[in-house]
């Protein structure tokens, strides 16, 4: 059991950390005040209509939840591990399609400077002989071309592309089924909340009539609820940037882009700098 100055301590950093990412969402721009419905009884409604403002309800849920432990359910414990565990199932996922697309902007940038690079140099003694040993039309056009198949070339960059396009769109698919899945912790925390009051009268009232002389403080051994509630918060705000960061890329691809513009993308792309390792590594000991 937890004492009463390590749970409020615990709870004070939940807070902290949920009201960041809460800033954070702010300032980009993703609650959109304006375009709220003014029918305050049917909110719940818009929020689950509304992807762009689903985030917000959830934040606000978890500001009344994230200290919630120790609660009545008996499965309480079983159930917000298994979401946590889907959750983390998603995020691998997504690590992989974002490893996959790394791939295929690096073929775009191989494939852009190709097509940039000077033409053959068709004075050389070399070239000449291999030209005039295969005098045929195919080996004239392509010693005319400069050595390059521009359209060729052009298919293969317009396929890397679109195939960064395609990730995109299935990125955001599976952002909104940890989205999905955050809300599903809120709705189980939310059922946990409503017997928790109960529970705590009758752990006062037995504390009243059996004191002890000694509290004793044994130390977790393994996650809160409200670990589980924080962590999951933390690692969705860090995708979201991550996502955000790849629109941002994908939609600047141009023909005409320059090959130092494409390995700075190519470098933040890899070097993914808005996740945390250190934080990824603590949620995967949190299911190991």
């Amino acid at each position: 059991m937890l004492t009463e100055t390590e749970r409020r301590r615990r709870l004070v950093v939940a807070i902290v950390v949920i009201m960041a990412v809460d800033a954070f969402f702010k300032h980009m721009g993703r609650y959109r005040r304006r375009n709220m419905t003014p029918r305050l009884p049917r909110a719940p409604y818009t929020y689950n209509r509304n992807p762009e403002l689903r985030w917000q309800h959830t934040l606000s849920r978890f500001y009344e939840m994230a200290s919630i432990e120790n609660v009545v359910l008996p499965d309480l414990d079983k159930r917000v591990y298994c979401i946590f565990q889907d959750f983390m199932t998603k995020i691998t996922k997504f690590d992989e399609m974002v490893s996959i697309a790394s791939k295929l902007l690096v073929g775009f940038h191989q494939q852009l400077e190709l097509l940039q690079s000077p033409p053959l140099n068709k004075t050389s003694q070399v070239v000449d002989n291999i030209v005039k040993a295969n005098q045929t039309d195919r080996v004239k056009a392509y010693a005319q071309s400069g050595c390059r198949i521009t359209s060729d070339g052009i298919q293969k960059v317009n396929t890397c592309q679109q195939g960064l396009r395609d990730h995109l769109s299935k990125a955001k698919g599976e952002l909104n089924e940890l989205q999905l899945l955050m809300d599903d912790l809120v709705c189980v925390l939310q059922t946990a909340n409503t017997s928790t009051s109960q529970c705590q009268d009758e752990r006062f009232s037995d504390a009243v009539l059996h004191p002890k002389e000694e509290i004793e403080y044994t130390p977790p051994i393994k996650p809160e609820v409200s670990d589980y509630a924080v962590m999951m918060a933390i690692m969705y705000n860090m995708l979201i940037q991550e996502y955000s960061m790849q629109e941002k890329i994908v939609s600047s691809l141009r023909l005409n882009s320059s090959s130092g513009e494409l390995e700075s993308y190519c470098l933040m792309w890899s070097v993914r700098p808005f996740v945390n390792d250190d934080i990824m590594h603590q949620a995967w000991r949190f299911i190991s």
